[in-house]
């Protein structure tokens, strides 16, 4: 396969593959991850272990589903989720080293778990490939999300389901903050353009606390970070983290976050 890099620029692509570099022997952030998510999945994200298996729950995965991961970093929640409910789960995801690095640790696991490098906008799957396919805090790498959702519905079996993690976000007060409603998102928007009925679920507030949570886990470990040389990393936490001083409502006159479940 060609490098996906040299194929096109991708957003974010020299953080993340310095990130999974440094994460994959990081005990900082191994530290970190189950401070804030109660286990270390090297998430880059907002989606605890109660997040995630809310999302299990309702799509009732089970060993007979084969299921794609969108944005599966280094394999290690599809792996969580794989063990957790003996499905197969495919992964993608656009850094080589990420990849890889799920490759190597599940290769006693091949029967069940499957990881490409691929582009979220490039789902060269065979149709009616899979019973689930879940993005969490992925889909913001899409070029055009109804294009992409067009890409999941033709490459889902009958019946299939598609479960998304997804946040909004307005930072200009001149801004109109309807978009930050559930039918009102850009997400959402795609969803209706693809006519496409969905039920979502509110984790505006359990993102509230996490937000805090991470502040609080990263300036705890600042020092474990610096020794390492990961001060990127925790510069990245401290900028996409609140501070304790920021109230509720504030915060969701900002952002909102929601989980999207559509049956087919």
């Amino acid at each position: 396969m060609a490098n996906l890099k040299e194929a096109e620029p991708a957003p974010m692509y020299d953080f993340y593959s310095k990130f999974y570099i440094a994460t994959k022997n990081s005990l900082a952030f191994s530290k970190y991850c189950n401070q804030v998510f109660q286990k270390d999945l090297t998430q880059d994200g907002f989606s605890d272990i109660l997040q995630l298996q809310r999302m299990i729950d309702i799509t009732r995965m089970n060993a007979t589903f084969d299921v794609l991961d969108i944005g599966c970093g280094n394999g290690k929640m599809a792996e969580y989720i794989s063990d957790l409910t003996g499905a197969h789960l495919y992964g993608i995801d656009y850094i080589p080293e990420a990849i890889e690095q799920a490759q190597v640790r599940t290769k006693q696991k091949i029967n069940r778990l499957t990881f490409q490098e691929k582009f979220i906008d490039e789902l060269s799957f065979l149709e009616n490939s899979f019973e689930v396919i879940y993005s969490v805090d992925t889909m913001y790498f899409s070029k055009d999300y109804k294009e992409t959702i067009d890409q999941f519905l033709r490459i889902l079996k009958p019946k299939g389901q598609i479960a998304i993690f997804y946040m909004e976000m307005s930072f200009d007060p001149s801004e109109n903050k309807s978009k930050l409603l559930p039918d009102k998102t850009a997400l959402a928007i795609a969803l209706e353009k693809c006519d496409l009925k969905y039920d979502y679920y509110d984790f505006t507030q359990d993102n509230y606390r996490l937000s805090q949570l991470k502040r609080r886990a990263a300036k705890s470990l600042e020092m474990d970070f610096k020794n390492e040389g990961n001060q990127f990393i925790y510069d990245r936490l401290i900028i996409e983290s609140l501070d304790e001083n920021t109230n509720y409502d504030e915060y969701k006159l900002t952002c909102s976050r929601f989980l999207y479940h559509i049956k087919l």
